[in-house]
């Protein structure tokens, strides 16, 4: 008998659960956001476990963990800005938002090394970024 029960009763008993046994929240269809956060402070990886984690679960696993949001099927976009601006590379492991791409490029338009296929818009910011890094460099 699966554990899905576990998603009718109240938040307070949600969060007791899964204080004991932080892995319980696989089983949750809907966990409420405060036993997200106790899942995921005890066990950062269980982020990729969790039924629609909500926006701040996402972005507290992002900061510290940027590489985690892999294991999230659709990564919200300001955990998709978090990810990115502690480490670039992740821009080459999930699929971004063209907002997020531009985002890197303009922090860095190094970052465009970590995109693949690069649309057109994204190449131009990139290189007029460059160049301008490169001038204000030269003054």
């Amino acid at each position: 008998m699966e554990f899905k029960l576990i998603s009718f009763i109240r938040d307070g008993l949600q969060n007791f659960f899964v204080r004991r046994n932080p892995n319980l929240i696989e089983r949750m269809n809907h966990p409420c956001e405060t036993a997200q956060f106790i899942a995921v402070r005890r066990n950062p990886l269980l982020i990729g476990s969790i039924n629609n984690p909500t926006e701040k679960v996402q972005s507290e696993v992002i900061k510290n963990n940027p590489g985690l949001i892999t294991l999230l099927d659709e990564p919200c976009e300001a955990a998709q800005y978090i990810a990115i601006s502690n480490d670039p590379f992740v821009l080459s492991l999930i699929d971004t938002t063209e907002d997020v791409r531009l985002a890197a490029i303009k922090s860095n338009p190094e970052n465009i090394k970590f995109i693949t296929e690069p649309s057109e818009r994204i190449q131009s910011v990139s290189y007029t970024h460059l160049r301008a890094h490169e001038t204000s460099a030269h003054l």
